[in-house]
């Protein structure tokens, strides 16, 4: 049923609740991505920066899959559009941050303007 709500709505939110592990200490974590399939565009956490969507499929967003040359690290976001599980994983230098959670969709609450 979620797979198919997403494949219909255009523009929605994400709630992603789970996981967060910062090199290797646990804690509770809340992510909410505002997604517009339409535009290609999706933003996180308070909206201050907009990006583009790397890969949309069937099976899943890739919202990012960025390298970082000067850390020789990455960073990968995804969502599994069957599951609704939800990967954050950001390596820069020592630091390594995987977030893990399933997502819940809700209204499209627009991206901030100004």
């Amino acid at each position: 049923m979620l797979a198919l709500a997403l494949q219909t709505a255009v523009a929605f939110n994400l709630v992603c609740t789970g996981t967060m592990q910062l090199n290797g200490i646990e804690r509770p974590d809340e992510t909410v991505l505002r997604v517009d399939l339409e535009s290609g565009r999706f933003c996180f956490a308070d909206c201050g920066r907009v990006e583009r969507i790397a890969r949309v499929t069937d099976a899943e967003i890739l919202f990012q899959d960025v390298p970082l040359p000067a850390t020789g690290g990455r960073v990968v976001r995804r969502y599994d559009r069957a599951s609704g599980d939800y990967l954050l994983s950001s390596v820069a230098g020592s630091v390594n941050i995987e977030v893990r959670g399933r997502c819940t969709t809700a209204p499209f609450t627009g991206f901030r303007r100004g």
